[in-house]
């Protein structure tokens, strides 16, 4: 029996000092009961008009924003639009919503349905085109309210705003995108905004976000006033995104592709320049190359109202490639040899040589040699065989081998040299200027 009330004496005094610990600390021990909670906000709801803003001794009401994203896509196709995912929270003290707590708790918690009850600042985004607020499964409301009035409220919501993009230095531009916040309907006399410090030190840390076709991202807060004229001064938010394209990617996929197209085409001033079929069909096919790569870079690139620097330098590929064909067509027009076959030509065959086809060209030829022309015997006794005409035709015809034109000794080298200080200019200037990424 004795041992039965040592044991029932401990249990109590352990009960007390779980007790003390639990009023002391413990936030286990500080939450009210569902009837208290009832109590208190019956009491408080009582003859409140949600439609007042709770102004406190003729003092403007003190607003905290705090964005905390979660997703952003820059929309370039949409008419220059970009669309944030975030918690978007509220702080401010409504006096009439005071109240004294039976327990020591530090706040109550309610959803959504006390949030449509009370006043609440109506703050917008300004340059928003569309937006919504998460309601899966259930409104992606939270409200907290302190002892003192304070009211803390953070919903998620997905806004679409608008973003006006420079692209003339596409793809090494850089693009900042503002989001501002107001109040639509207080002035600076009853209302004014701050950024709440403490809840946003994790918004303006960008390296967590992912976004397509950027590799870097900065968020910088600031606040500033606006002028209205007769509606007088508002309070103003902005979040300022800023956004570094990733070059490397670019070069990888539309640069390096275009570079070897254009090397490529240059092949053609080492095949000799009698062979007619190779290097047409070389330079035909590295046109069109270009041609439909520039087509598909355009096609995938944002929209812009002017020529971008990836359009400059898609340019200037086509014209090298249509240079480089342009360049044998100068060589056969300058080929002395090509000259020497027309005039043997005019003087051999009937009609000039204009009717008729090759086979039938050279039958006729070497007929006239046979019947006409086969031995010349001298004053020796020597004989000496005329080649054909047919012969000599084929040989002017036939590759030099031993020989390259002109032109084609100059393109080898003017080609590149020229092609090289496009690109180091190109790359140098939208390295070392200050509006592109580095």
């Amino acid at each position: 029996m004795t041992k039965m009330n040592h044991l029932h004496s401990q249990e109590i005094i352990w009960r007390i000092i779980f007790i003390i610990l639990c009023y002391s600390r413990s936030t286990m021990c500080m939450a009210l009961d569902g009837k208290d909670i009832t109590k208190i906000k019956e009491k408080l709801l009582s003859g409140y008009d949600k439609d007042v803003i709770p102004t406190d001794n003729n003092q403007p009401l003190n607003v905290t924003v705090s964005v905390n994203i979660n997703d952003m896509v820059p929309l370039e196709k949409a008419s220059m639009h970009f669309s944030i995912d975030c918690h978007f929270g509220l702080k401010w003290r409504d006096p009439r919503l005071k109240y004294n707590a039976t327990k020591n708790v530090t706040y109550i918690p309610f959803d959504h349905n006390f949030f449509t009850q009370i006043w609440t600042p109506d703050i917008y985004f300004t340059k928003s085109k569309a937006g919504f607020r998460h309601a899966l499964p259930q409104p992606n409301v939270m409200v907290s309210l302190l002892p003192d009035g304070t009211v803390l409220s953070e919903q998620r919501v997905s806004v679409s705003s608008f973003c006006p993009m420079e692209m003339r230095f596409y793809p090494f531009d850089i693009q900042e995108c503002t989001a501002n916040v107001e109040s639509y309907s207080y002035n600076r006399d009853y209302l004014r905004l701050y950024w709440r410090k403490e809840r946003n030190a994790d918004s303006t840390n960008g390296d967590e976000l992912y976004i397509t076709e950027f590799n870097q991202v900065e968020i910088s807060l600031s606040q500033t006033s606006v002028d209205y004229s007769q509606y007088g001064v508002y309070s103003r938010l902005a979040l300022t995104v800023k956004l570094y394209r990733n070059l490397a990617l670019y070069i990888l996929r539309d640069f390096f592709p275009c570079i070897l197209i254009v090397m490529l085409s240059w092949v053609g001033f080492w095949i000799n320049y009698g062979s007619t079929p190779a290097r047409v069909a070389l330079g035909i096919t590295t046109v069109l190359t270009v041609v439909t790569l520039t087509n598909n870079v355009r096609s995938n690139s944002p929209e812009a109202s002017s020529f971008r620097s990836l359009d400059y330098y898609m340019l200037f590929c086509n014209l090298f490639v249509f240079a480089a064909l342009v360049e044998y067509a100068l060589v056969g027009m300058t080929d002395p040899k090509s000259r020497k076959r027309q005039k043997l030509t005019k003087e051999n065959l009937p009609n000039g040589g204009m009717n008729g086809s090759r086979a039938q060209v050279e039958a006729y030829m070497n007929e006239a040699y046979i019947g006409n022309n086969k031995v010349n015997a001298n004053s020796n006794g020597v004989v000496h065989k005329r080649a054909s005409p047919a012969q000599l035709l084929q040989e002017q015809r036939g590759p030099v081998k031993k020989e390259a034109h002109i032109i084609d000794k100059v393109a080898r080298v003017l080609f590149p040299v020229l092609f090289a200080i496009l690109n180091i200019v190109y790359f140098t200037f939208h390295r070392l200027h200050p509006d592109t990424v580095d």
